[in-house]
């Protein structure tokens, strides 16, 4: 019972977070293109490489560890948004803007897995 207590405080603050600064990038983009799911995905992957990289470099290797589940699972988890980024592909694919959808899907991936892996590089000299 802590641990899905630990992730549900994780998920909501991260889920709190994500609406607010999509939203926020939304306000200030400048381009036709939606930037602010993929930004705050971007923003959560590395965040997740980083606090990965973090505790497993102090020792901390279980998964069910209290850390492990608030920063990774429920923050991050809640932070991040696989449906958000469906949701804005389909979107795009019914708009008709078929280039978008695809550079969407194609960014979201390969960023995403980058910057992560970008996370736990930097998490090594912390």
């Amino acid at each position: 019972m802590k641990n899905a207590i630990v992730i549900f405080i994780g998920s909501g603050f991260g889920g709190i977070t994500r609406y607010y600064l999509a939203k926020l990038i939304n306000k200030i983009n400048l381009l036709d293109f939606p930037l602010g799911i993929l930004s705050v995905n971007i923003f959560a992957c590395f965040l997740s490489g980083l606090f990965a990289g973090m505790l497993t470099r102090n020792g901390i290797t279980d998964e069910n560890h209290l850390m492990k589940l608030l920063l990774v699972v429920g923050f991050c988890g809640g932070f991040s948004t696989f449906s958000g980024f469906t949701d804005q592909t389909i979107r795009l694919l019914q708009q008709n803007n078929q280039t978008y959808a695809i550079v969407d899907v194609f960014l979201s991936i390969a960023i995403c897995l980058l910057v992560t892996l970008g996370g736990f590089a930097v998490s090594k000299h912390i």
